[in-house]
């Protein structure tokens, strides 16, 4: 996202903490004692990053590696620390994205971080799409972390009216990327009455993502399915049964978002 200028040696008292830091529940604190004993009998074995603070000589703003600075700082009193130096400041997105991106391919941060953080930047951003090529993660991904955030207004619309169901409305959200087609399904999904009837329409929209919600809706009918069954082991499904609950969708739903969008990425999907 932003060029480094290598591993300084930087005062501790030299530096903040970001206010931007995606990382921040109250969690932060635990585990700061154990996380002290590792730095000092194996050393740093990640430096921090840390940026320039604008207009303050020899300042620097952290914004990668709170948990270490702090069990350097307070719990060994450290009077230096090694910092990898970005070549310039950051406005509080950029800094807000690149905690994030540097948290997330670490699987270090909490889920309700990513929420906080994703929605702040939807905000300022002003779409998913954006924020997704910011984040340098797909649009699905920030859906799932948005969840009913991430329904367009007219569709939460439809669900206060009782035409949809608020578990329906975030599937239509992070099945079409695009809010027009989002929108556009719901209303074709009102006149469907059976719930297999909406699942296919549903599915017709995942599996064509060229069709018209017209061609969609006149086309789900003949959606044909095929049934798999999974043996998972219980590590597996005690998984499953996590992320179900997290992002707000039931274990074969899930299960089929994932396999699709992997098939897809794979390049084994037909989408004529």
């Amino acid at each position: 996202m932003t060029e480094n200028v290598g591993l300084h040696e930087i005062p501790i008292d030299k530096i903040i903490v970001s206010k931007e830091n995606a990382r921040r529940t109250l969690d932060i604190y635990s585990g700061l004692d154990e996380l002290a004993a590792s730095i000092k009998e194996l050393g740093l074995q990640q430096p921090v990053v840390v940026f320039p603070i604008a207009g303050q000589k020899d300042k620097f703003e952290l914004i990668v590696g709170q948990r270490r600075f702090l069990a350097c700082k307070n719990n060994l009193h450290m009077k230096t620390i090694f910092a990898i130096v970005l070549t310039k400041p950051m406005n509080n997105i950029d800094a807000l994205a690149y905690s994030f991106v540097e948290n997330i391919h670490r699987q270090d941060l909490e889920y309700k971080d990513k929420i906080a953080a994703t929605m702040k930047l939807v905000k300022e951003l002003g779409n998913i799409h954006a924020v997704a090529k910011k984040l340098q993660v797909s649009e699905t991904t920030i859906r799932n972390y948005l969840g009913y955030a991430a329904v367009p207004e007219q569709i939460k619309e439809m669900v206060e009216k009782k035409k949809l169901s608020k578990q329906t409305a975030v599937r239509i959200s992070r099945t079409n990327v695009d809010s027009s087609r989002a929108i556009a399904i719901a209303n074709k999904i009102t006149e469907a009455p059976r719930r297999e009837d909406r699942n296919a329409v549903i599915q017709t929209s995942i599996d064509h993502p060229t069709y018209t919600p017209e061609k969609v809706f006149s086309e789900a009918p003949k959606m044909k399915f095929k049934q798999f069954s999974l043996d998972l082991t219980d590590a597996a499904a005690d998984a499953l049964e996590r992320a179900s609950k997290k992002y707000e969708l039931e274990p074969n739903e899930l299960v089929i978002q994932i396999l699709v969008e992997y098939l897809k990425n794979e390049g084994f999907f037909n989408t004529t």
